[in-house]
């Protein structure tokens, strides 16, 4: 019964007073109503994702399948612009394409390892993106691939059956080949004789005319001379027919000279004509001295003539011989390299066959991505990366709290009334608070820059003075920001918690724990104008990428207003909490 009335007295003095009561109670449950509308949202939204690929590359079925309602697809002619844009904050990702992605399928994404909280989500996304894409061109493929050995089977048949073919055509021409080589062989066995009587006849022929004046001129006798030029014509006659023989089995050849057997056709035609009419003479006369050496002469160069050509026909016929049987030889080997292939095409295409819808499986995902973090070494100085929070969240609770107790402790100290009675301009005493606030909150993120420089090598040098700028820019909206509470409520407890209350809502309505890119539109809309996104914002691209000032224009430009805007809160707050004195 006691507790239960101690329990009553207590409510009703956190009733009595209603700025109390709406701290106490109504600002933790607007604390946990923005909480929950800046974290209700699980959907990327307001991705830009760059695109580098060369021209003959086919993308279109993986870009299709990546971009979305609220991811945009931006192409760049080179990956190093697409990783500028990404570190300016342009775009969230990049994607670079192999030059033979068609053939090879790999991607490479560049991610900005400095918004570690988005970045999961982003690879998330892509990750399952990448593989549904995938699984749809592998579909896609297996689609084509079984079509293609489909295809590929028939063709191997038409070229098995091709291979038959030709090889029945071989075995045939080696026939041909055999039935010419005998002929060849045949003509030969009957040439040569003929041939070696010729080389004979003009031998003897030889001898007459060297002897004619002394044999034929004056004893010679005339039977003797007929009868060797009529044997001499008979043999020719056998030459002839032998030799036509011989053209006849050499013609089906691809060694056939025509032009040499004509040359010997006309050769022996004119010796026949010749000897015809020399032994027309000596039937005659009877007389040997009817014969003048000019025309044994013309006879015998005819013999020479004859036997020239005859040479080249008999070796002609020799080569011809031995060129058919090593084409016989080789013949005979295509044919067994012919029955190798065909057995090989049987393999094949049993093998080929068996493929079916059933083995798509071993076609799925031809697609492979990698991810590399920007800057390079961030994945390996983890403290680095969250130092920009770090900073922002010490930067603004130290400044809001610090500036707001030493408002509270002068507006409370008794001798407070002393500077109404001092004939000093009243801007200088906020003066004055606000460069103490400077310089002891300096000292104090002093010595964390020095701490983070020596025990967690980060590097402040990228670009320095702009750095130290945007501390100061920030480090004074927050200052003025815990005066303006000082100055604006005058009950210390009520004044520490409506600037906690601030501070936190600050931090829980930040990309800090949760993304803009995942927070509803709405609320991300408005996040994107939190000067702790902003600020946090500077550090990181200042820290990680040494940016210039031209860089962070809209930045400063926000944060400026909230300075102007605080420092003219603080101004009208100081004099209204002087009339309440």
């Amino acid at each position: 019964m006691k507790l239960f009335t101690i329990l009553q007295k207590n409510l009703r003095l956190v009733f009595r007073n209603w700025t109390t009561f709406a701290l106490l109670v109504l600002g933790p449950m607007v604390l946990i109503l923005i909480v929950g509308f800046a974290f209700s949202g699980d959907e990327l939204h307001d991705i830009i994702l760059g695109v580098h690929a060369s021209k003959d590359a086919n993308i279109t079925s993986v870009t299709d399948a990546l971009a979305s309602a609220d991811v945009q697809i931006m192409y760049f002619p080179k990956i190093e612009q697409c990783i500028t844009a990404m570190n300016h904050s342009a775009v969230n990702i990049c994607a670079d394409f192999a030059d033979d992605f068609s053939q090879e399928g790999a991607i490479t994404f560049y991610y900005d390892a400095t918004r570690y909280n988005l970045v999961r989500y982003i690879l998330e996304y892509l990750k399952e993106k990448v593989a549904l894409s995938s699984e749809q061109v592998s579909l896609q493929a297996a689609e084509q691939i079984f079509s293609d050995i489909n295809q590929f089977v028939e063709d191997m048949k038409i070229g098995q059956q091709q291979v038959n073919d030709l090889q029945v055509s071989a075995v045939l021409l080696r026939q041909d080949l055999v039935d010419a080589h005998d002929d060849v062989a045949a003509a030969q066995a009957v040439f040569v004789p003929k041939y070696m009587l010729i080389k004979d006849a003009q031998q003897r022929l030889n001898d007459t005319v060297m002897r004619f004046s002394e044999t034929y001129g004056e004893s010679a006798n005339a039977t003797t001379i007929i009868t060797d030029l009529i044997a001499l014509q008979e043999t020719l006659h056998d030459v002839n027919t032998t030799l036509t023989a011989a053209e006849l089995a050499v013609s089906i050849t691809p060694f056939y000279n025509a032009t040499l057997f004509e040359q010997v056709h006309n050769a022996l035609e004119r010796a026949d004509s010749e000897m015809t009419i020399t032994l027309d003479t000596l039937t005659s006369t009877g007389n040997v001295s009817a014969i003048t050496l000019q025309e044994a002469t013309i006879i015998l160069n005819q013999g020479n003539e004859i036997v020239r050509h005859l040479d080249d026909i008999n070796t002609s016929l020799a080569e011809t011989e031995q060129k058919l049987a090593h084409h016989i030889v080789n013949i005979d080997a295509g044919v067994i390299n012919l029955q190798g292939l065909s057995a090989s095409f049987d393999v094949y295409i049993t093998q080929f066959s068996s493929i079916n819808e059933t083995d798509a499986e071993r076609f799925l995902h031809p697609i492979t991505a990698g991810f590399e973090s920007i800057p390079p070494e961030a994945d390996k100085q983890k403290t680095a990366i969250v130092f920009p929070i770090i900073l922002i969240f010490m930067l603004s609770f130290i400044a809001i709290l610090l500036s707001n107790m030493l408002v509270l402790n002068e507006t409370h100290s008794p001798a407070y009334f002393r500077n109404f009675l001092i004939p000093v301009n009243n801007v200088w005493f906020i003066l004055g608070l606000f460069f103490t606030n400077i310089l002891l909150i300096a000292f104090q993120l002093f010595v964390l820059f020095v701490v983070a420089y020596f025990s967690f090598t980060i590097n402040f040098f990228m670009n320095l003075p702009l750095f130290i700028l945007a501390v100061i820019v920030a480090m004074v909206l927050y200052i003025l920001a815990g005066m303006f509470f000082a100055y604006w409520v005058s009950d210390r407890q009520t004044s520490l918690l409506l600037s906690l209350f601030f501070a936190l809502i600050m931090f829980f309505f930040s990309d800090i724990i949760f993304p803009l890119e995942i927070m509803p539109k709405s609320a991300a809309f408005l996040a994107q104008f939190n000067p702790f996104v902003v600020a946090e914002d500077l550090f990181r691209q200042i820290l990680f990428y040494g940016h210039d000032f031209h860089s962070f224009i809209f930045q400063f430009g926000i944060l400026g207003l909230y300075i102007i805007l605080f420092a003219v809160l603080v101004v009208v707050s100081y004099y209204g909490n002087r009339k309440r004195r």
